[in-house]
């Protein structure tokens, strides 16, 4: 099979369609929002309080009328008791109008004018939080949907690796490829499912506010550059300039110096005008109808009360110094904030360009690493392990440009101008975030005959009489080398094996730092071979509990089988068959052995160059299954 030479992602592709853009979401949630519906009353009822305050200025005229029945006795000195009965009605009409009032009819006007200010500020904050919450709704919603889209294609090209994967278990026998695939695709159910939840919460929320349910395809906002200021001396102006927190604190100053104006007003005199009409008819003097008007204009001046009227001015001011600090902590604040955000949005913009770059990197390994693995010099793991990187690297470039797009808008925020910005930029269509599907077809990690014997065999300098330098006994450099063979990288092989079919393979690397040589002869072997079970019968019992040495699995005709086994001087206790597409590859097993304890020893005892083909322990029961898929 030919190597497919594929990166992982192709570029993004973008499709201009129709679609939910950021400023119709904006646009429906300032209809539909319960919330803002909600402000908005609580700004109409504020503006009341201003009206009334101004009816002050106006007099106000009071009528009373009543009618009447009543009896009088009276009775004077020594003379006969007079009893009278009247019958008649009363009407008052009293006019006052305040002349003076040392201020303080103003102050209380200006004080609600500035509560009213000062609430309506604090009214459009809770609408741009708002407006910044359904934002970083919208911008979840794209991102996880990115996310899901490039994890699902990631899957696709899992599941294309675990084909190859099984292909080569099926020739060689051994299970780590296979098992390295399968852990990597649960990994990537589990974030697709992961990134599915945090979709459908974004969805929850934004249909929350837009009351309505999201049916259409969304997609990423546009930045306005232009908003951002050039430096962050020109954000601070800008924050200070627009915020509505600082504009809110301004306006409760301003409210709180009216009251202390109030409490200033209360030490000059108040002068009011009234003017009274009365009616009566026949209730004072029976059969007599009156009619009176007087006017008078008065004055009260309070002289003396225990400074109760300095207390409460001075109790006012230190309100109005309260509202002063507040207003330079506020300031601190909202220049941190603008700090954070306008530092945080240039960094990430920075950072974006570092990770596209880290990405066309990757993807220029993976092409070399691919044609490594062509030529046999890269080995799977490593194709699939840098698959992986690329993936991930894909995925943090798009978490870190919806990163941009937070800071972004939390400046927009923090400026006050979130909804204004969105409704002015809107976008007329929306692109779609698209991923290009590549199949990945990997050639089987297999060479022809010629290349496989000749890579094992023709080696000038060695070959299996040729005499090495022994360090001492067999039996305790035996020991020496599966003691440096449990290194960690094959401990982690060793153990996936174990786990999930007790198999164990020695690296053959341990034996090249060590540099342990020992003396190996055909008899050896021979002795080894004599000393085990049979294979021939062992392979043809019901579930086996006993193991053998994979040695190894090569492209061959049988004669070249026969001139490798004839090389390494494995007549005895061997067992091949072959396996694979068309039958075209040859597994080689060698001996049988009651515990991995004992084919690890007879494993490393095996030749430099045999070892250095990586054979591994297996069940021959493992190697049965093998067998009955191929040759039956």
């Amino acid at each position: 099979m030919n190597l497919g030479r594929f990166l992982l992602f192709l570029p993004i592709v973008l499709v201009s369609i129709n679609a939910m853009t950021l400023g119709t979401v904006i646009t429906k949630t300032f209809e539909n929002s319960e919330e803002l519906k909600a402000i908005n009353q609580n700004n109409k009822a504020y503006r009341l309080y201003v009206d009334e305050q101004k009816a002050a200025y106006y007099p106000t005229l009071d009528l009373q009328a009543y009618v009447e029945k009543k009896r009088e006795t009276s009775k004077k000195n020594n003379d006969k008791e007079i009893k009278e009965d009247k019958n008649g009605h009363f009407v008052q009409v009293n006019l006052e109008q305040v002349l003076f009032e040392g201020g303080a009819r103003g102050a209380r006007v200006d004080e609600q004018k500035f509560k009213y200010n000062a609430n309506k500020y604090a009214n459009i904050n809770k609408s741009e939080q708002i407006i910044f919450n359904v934002v970083k709704s919208y911008l979840d919603l794209n991102k996880y949907d990115e996310l899901i889209k490039l994890s699902k294609v990631n899957l696709k090209i899992q599941h294309d690796y675990l084909n190859t994967a099984i292909e080569n278990e099926n020739i060689s026998g051994s299970t780590l490829e296979r098992m390295q695939v399968e852990s990597k695709i649960s990994y990537a159910n589990s974030k697709i499912y992961q990134q599915t939840n945090f979709k459908q919460s974004a969805i929850s929320k934004l249909e929350k506010y837009i009351g309505k349910e999201i049916d259409s395809i969304y997609c990423r906002p546009s930045i306005s550059q232009n908003e951002i200021p050039i430096s962050l001396s020109n954000a601070y102006k800008k924050s200070l300039l627009n915020n509505t927190e600082i504009k809110e604190q301004i306006e409760n100053i301003k409210a709180q110096k009216t009251v202390v104006k109030q409490e200033k007003a209360k030490f000059g005199p108040r002068i009011v005008a009234k003017l009274k009409q009365e009616f009566d008819n026949e209730l004072d003097v029976k059969d007599t109808k009156k009619n009176e008007t007087s006017g008078k204009i008065e004055l009260n001046y309070n002289l003396f009360n225990g400074f109760k009227d300095n207390s409460s001015l001075q109790r006012e001011k230190k309100f109005l110094n309260e509202s002063k600090n507040t207003l330079l902590a506020l300031e601190k604040s909202v220049k941190d904030k603008i700090k954070v955000s306008y530092n945080s949005y240039n960094n990430a913009k920075e950072r974006i360009n570092y990770l596209k770059e880290y990405v066309s990197k990757n993807e220029e390994i993976l092409k070399v690493y691919l044609e490594q693995f062509e030529g046999g010099t890269r080995s799977f793991i490593d194709i699939l392990n840098h698959e992986n990187e690329i993936y991930r690297s894909k995925q943090e470039l798009i978490e870190e440009e919806y990163n941009l797009y937070v800071n972004y808008y939390d400046l927009l925020f923090n400026f006050s101008v979130i909804s204004e910005s969105i409704l002015k930029n809107k976008q007329t269509v929306c692109k779609e975030f698209k991923i290009d599907y590549k199949s990945r077809v990997l050639s089987v990690q297999g060479k022809d005959a010629e290349d496989e014997l000749n890579s094992i065999l023709n080696d000038e300098n060695n070959d299996n009489t040729e005499d090495f330098e022994s360090l001492g006994n067999i039996e305790e450099e035996v020991n020496k080398k599966i003691d440096n063979s449990k290194e960690i990288k094959t401990m982690l092989d060793n153990i996936m094996n174990e786990i999930y079919f007790n198999e164990k393979q020695i690296n053959p690397d341990t034996l090249k730092k060590e540099k342990i040589k020992l003396k190996i002869k055909p008899e050896e072997i021979n002795e080894l071979n004599r000393a085990s079970l049979e294979i021939t019968s062992e392979f043809q019992k019901v579930n086996p509990t006993t193991y053998t040495i994979a040695v190894a699995a090569i492209k061959a005709s049988d004669l070249e089988v026969n001139k490798f086994l004839k090389e390494f001087g494995l007549k005895n206790n061997i067992k091949t068959f072959r396996v694979g597409e068309d039958k075209q590859f040859v597994r080689i097993l060698y001996g049988v052995f009651t515990s991995e304890e004992e084919a690890e020893k007879n494993l490393i005892r095996l030749h430099p160059k045999l070892l250095l083909n990586k054979p591994y322990i297996s069940k021959i029961k493992h190697q049965q299954d093998a067998y009955t898929t191929y040759n039956n």
